[in-house]
């Protein structure tokens, strides 16, 4: 996927987004990182395990979905308009995240 990288932040391209967006999206996602960058002891084992409710800085609502790593769960998370945090899920022996929107 080619990606615009902006202060750090990977925006994709086929997002197809204005420059005002783009910038709106960016101070989102640094917000987020703010929120979830908890200390590295807390993450070793599940950093999901310290997300609370976050916001999207999307338009659209984006369906429930769940990933095999967390960055692509906060992404799609963020790239909605509403609340969502990241729950972790074990299916097979397999570590997901399901970002999970509230109502």
């Amino acid at each position: 996927m080619d990606v615009e990288i902006i202060d750090g932040i990977e925006v994709p391209v086929a997002w197809g987004l204005d420059e005002e967006a783009k910038l709106e999206y960016v101070q989102g996602q640094k917000k987020a990182q703010q929120i979830v960058v908890p200390d590295a002891e807390e993450t070793q084992d599940d950093p999901a395990k310290t997300i609370e409710w976050l916001k999207g800085t999307g338009t659209e609502k984006v369906p429930e979905m769940v990933f095999s790593n967390y960055g692509s769960a906060l992404e799609h998370g963020l790239s909605g308009s509403e609340e969502f945090r990241i729950e972790t899920q074990t299916t097979d022996g397999s570590l997901r995240y399901k970002v999970v929107t509230r109502n």
